[in-house]
């Protein structure tokens, strides 16, 4: 019970039903959850710095750092899908503040 993640077995299973066994689909979806993170990102920085230069310096040093590309480029990992749904969370902490 230490590794049950619905949310991911629901990811997975989404990508199935849309992109069967191609390969690439399933890296394109990853690759575009980082991207929707990045903007993720660049809105919170933005609007908590009140500065979007420097929501935008923050994004783009998170999607262009080479250390987070194996989330990206492994599907089985779950960082990614984890991290959107925690930004926004955090947006939505800042809406209720």
């Amino acid at each position: 019970w230490h590794w049950y993640r619905p949310v991911q077995g629901l990811a997975w299973w989404m990508g199935y039903q849309l992109f069967r066994v191609a390969p690439a689909g399933h890296h394109l979806a990853q690759v575009l959850l980082h991207v929707a993170n990045s903007l993720w990102l660049f809105a919170l920085t933005a609007r908590v710095t009140r500065h979007w230069r420097i929501g935008l310096l923050a994004a783009l040093l998170y999607i262009s750092l080479p250390a987070y590309n194996l989330a990206v480029f492994w599907p089985g990992v779950a960082d990614p899908l984890a991290t959107f749904f925690f930004l926004a969370t955090l947006w939505l902490w800042l809406d209720y503040l």
